[in-house]
């Protein structure tokens, strides 16, 4: 199963002389592995507030998420 997610960004204009702002479009797609029937938990979803900086290069890590999930039986996985 997976989920294609389309993602748009745009920068407020002041890089540009012009104060124009930009925007681009992209898509990020989502391979989910294993179906569980217990929702995942992201015990630190309130510190998810990703930036990318405009001269960043293509293929850096903008955010990196833990989520916990039960799996019956024994543990968290």
């Amino acid at each position: 199963m997976s989920y294609r997610l389309e993602v748009v960004v745009t920068d407020d204009g002041s890089c540009c002389e012009s104060g124009t702002s930009r925007s681009r479009r992209g898509a990020v797609v989502v391979q989910v592995k294993d179906v569980n029937n217990n929702a995942p938990r992201f015990p630190d979803c309130s510190l998810y507030s990703p930036t990318v900086m405009e001269n960043e290069n293509v293929g850096t890590t903008v955010i990196q998420v833990v989520a916990l999930f039960f799996m019956g039986g024994f543990g968290i996985g």
